[in-house]
């Protein structure tokens, strides 16, 4: 008796740690269809909605993913996010959550962000209309336009992207998420 409870206990274990593996991969790029959510620009009411519009299960299509633009996104059960790169017509690896500050990926995200990617923060906490967030990964952009271009991503654990900042020929403008829902929370949280 004791023999297969411990089988039992073994099994359950080992299928519960890759469900909790699931979870911790899909943490900081969970949306799917059906979530949304709504960044405002801070020198002006212009609104950006953002959400999935197509899920495979394995890639997702973002319409305004944090600045970016359109884009096909994967986040890998090791914790890296892979893009679809339309100028390239190929997969690259967008960042690797797991690498530590400091880390630079080469990265061709057209028509502006094609250069760098650094993890500069893994535990930033910010405050924007839709809420106050914790252990947020802050990367920064070294891109090849002048005028144009995010500079600054800021991803939320549970909730995605909350922030960024871009460059563009009126100088740097920022946009906050002031509403959404994603996963069945909805925000600003009453």
């Amino acid at each position: 008796m004791k023999k297969i409870a411990k089988k039992i206990l073994t099994t359950a274990t080992l299928i519960s740690a890759a469900f909790v593996g699931n979870a911790v991969a899909n943490n900081y790029l969970p949306m799917t269809i059906g979530d949304y959510v709504v960044y405002q620009g801070e020198k002006s009411n212009q609104q950006i909605p953002s959400k999935v519009v197509e899920d495979d299960g394995t890639w997702k299509y973002f319409k305004n993913f944090g600045g970016l633009g359109d884009l096909w996104l994967h986040l890998s059960d090791d914790n890296k996010i892979y893009v679809w790169s339309e100028t390239d017509k190929k997969v690259q690896l967008f960042v690797d959550l797991n690498s530590a500050e400091g880390n630079v990926q080469k990265v061709s995200i057209a028509p502006c962000n094609n250069g760098e990617v650094t993890i500069t923060s893994r535990a930033e906490e910010a405050k924007v209309p839709a809420g106050t967030f914790d252990n947020i990964i802050k990367l920064s952009f070294r891109n090849n336009c002048a005028d144009a271009g995010v500079t600054e991503l800021w991803l939320a654990p549970e909730v995605g992207v909350i922030k960024w900042s871009e460059t563009s020929i009126m100088g740097p403008r920022d946009y906050q998420m002031v509403r959404g829902n994603v996963l069945g929370n909805t925000y600003p949280q009453k």
